[in-house]
């Protein structure tokens, strides 16, 4: 996994990095609309501020004006405070609008190449060991999209968490669970075969039975493993069962695939 600067001569105009003139496959950015809206909470924010400050300041001068100094402060500090407040906000929503506007993340046939600004990090596929994902359904119509969030966690330990909200975000995820999840998969079964224990987060596999914190249970004893709603579901024959987020679980969709198939086969 390496981190590429705009600002070095082989990165600044040259395009995104492939395989052997491969190229870019598809291309992920936050939708217009999106972009759009921060721009226009930006400029509503900072007209709010501009005029918070007018009222504040021609409230500063009417008091200096006819009742003197000493009930400057009280008639005027309420709205240059609140005007200070609205300069803060449309300063960060201007900021965020300004970002979305260069951020990207690339498909390559050899891994991902994320761009924020001037800096570009490419995460090659076969450095990927782990895939965090949750998502966030919007009910306002210019946020249609979700907020996807997408955690890489590489070989070497180091996380790469891509931008929350892209246009085709769902597809970029079912795009790198493609390319990563057969090899991680064998990698797992391979592991699995030699007495090593899984982990999967909150949750290990092992040839005894499935393990959450102190509570085990054997294989025999689960009825079903299943994936509802953004929580992987431990049903057990008997007694209460497990609901673990799947936020919180590496490759659920492998540990849900490994867990679903001992259960079932014990």
């Amino acid at each position: 996994m390496t981190t590429h600067r705009a600002t070095q001569p082989s990165n600044s105009s040259a395009p995104p990095p492939g395989p052997a003139g491969g190229g870019v496959l598809r291309s992920f950015r936050p939708p217009r609309a999106y972009r759009a809206l921060l721009w226009g909470l930006a400029l509503f924010a900072w007209l709010i501020a501009a005029i918070l400050t007018l009222i504040g300041l021609w409230r500063w001068g009417l008091a200096l004006l006819h009742y003197g100094p000493v009930v400057v402060w009280p008639w005027s500090a309420p709205w240059l405070l609140a005007a200070t407040a609205a300069g803060l906000l449309s300063l960060w929503l201007t900021l965020n609008a300004f970002n979305a506007a260069h951020r990207a993340v690339h498909e390559l046939r050899t891994g991902l190449l994320i761009e924020r600004r001037r800096d570009r990090t490419h995460v090659p596929w076969s450095a990927v060991s782990a895939i965090y994902t949750s998502a966030i359904h919007y009910r306002i119509p210019l946020l249609s999209t979700p907020r996807v969030t997408i955690e890489l966690l590489s070989q070497s330990g180091r996380r790469v968490r891509l931008p929350a909200v892209l246009a085709g975000a769902e597809q970029l995820v079912s795009s790198i669970k493609a390319r990563t999840y057969p090899r991680l998969l064998e990698e797992y079964r391979q592991a699995f075969n030699a007495g090593q224990p899984l982990d999967f987060g909150p949750l290990q596999l092992s040839r005894t039975g499935l393990r959450h914190g102190q509570q085990v249970l054997p294989w025999s004893e689960i009825e079903s493993v299943t994936l509802e709603r953004g929580r992987l579901h431990v049903h057990p024959r008997r007694g209460r069962g497990w609901r673990i987020a799947v936020r919180r679980i590496p490759n659920a969709e492998v540990c849900l695939q490994l867990a679903s198939h001992l259960g079932g086969g014990a």
